[in-house]
């Protein structure tokens, strides 16, 4: 995972080798990662978690299906993955969740979605709905979803975007009234933000620049402040960093990024 605020900062290995591996998710407390990988086997995706500094990884799914893009829940105790409906990478599927211990995995909703995000209450889902388009690029819309105390669905989804493009990432504002994500436009991606209630039109994320994909939350650093990251997933080897080729951008304020408590270069 890198990003970068102006400096390069140093890269480490946090998954070795595991198969074909990628879309990490850290828990809450930034000891365990969650990601999908094909296993040492190769032959079927589905999530793994494990602690960080550790040899080992544990799978936690082993569904035949698809099973990729874990997102913790803000309090730890689940992770909802999406697991493919179809052979279309462009189809999306449906969204469950699993606890970190293992066990049965519970279907959430049926709705088509590629990425899905926890808002920072663990009361909404947002995901983003994709269906293939004739030229082939999937184009998508995104939802949030409300959820009840037993983390069922509340009431219907509602609808923010209409932009009708792909969308590479979602991820909430630490105060939970934005929504950032990632829009593959004609030249390059871009990162955009629309309200969490709907009230108002999606807006560009300016000082994220060109290219800018896969936006995550950094909840411990300041208020309303989003880490725009690019996680790169080699053969099953995920490398984190503070930060390497993207940026870091603030996602409502437009003033200055501090770093967080405790910051120091990796080398």
């Amino acid at each position: 995972m890198s990003v970068s605020s102006g400096a390069r900062l140093g890269q480490h290995e946090v998954i070795g080798p595991l198969g074909s591996g990628g879309m990490g998710s850290f828990s809450p407390d930034g000891t365990q990662i969650a990601f999908s990988s094909t296993g040492d086997k190769g032959d079927n995706v589905d999530i793994w978690l494990k602690i960080v500094g550790e040899d080992a990884a544990r799978r936690i799914t082993s569904d035949p299906a698809v099973d990729q893009g874990p997102a913790w829940s803000p309090d730890g105790r689940w992770i909802a993955f999406i697991r493919a409906t179809s052979s279309d990478p462009f189809a999306g599927g449906a969204i469950y969740l699993v606890s970190p211990l293992g066990g049965p995995e519970r279907r959430l909703l049926e709705f088509p979605a590629s990425q899905v995000s926890w808002s920072p209450d663990g009361r909404t889902l947002a995901y983003a709905a994709c269906e293939d388009t004739d030229g082939g690029v999937g184009a998508c819309v995104i939802h949030v979803q409300p959820l009840d105390d037993q983390l069922r669905p509340r009431g219907e989804a509602r609808r923010l975007t209409h932009q009708g493009r792909w969308n590479a990432g979602v991820a909430w504002t630490r105060d939970g009234r934005w929504i950032v994500y990632a829009v593959n436009e004609v030249s390059s991606p871009s990162l955009w933000r629309v309200r969490a209630d709907a009230s108002g039109a999606p807006e560009r994320v300016e000082l994220a620049g060109r290219g800018a994909m896969g936006p995550a939350t950094a909840r411990g650093w300041s208020r309303s402040r989003a880490i725009l990251p690019t996680t790169s997933f080699r053969a099953g080897r995920a490398t984190a960093a503070g930060c390497a080729s993207a940026r870091i951008a603030p996602a409502v304020s437009r003033s200055g990024v501090p770093r967080p408590r405790g910051w120091r270069q990796s080398s």
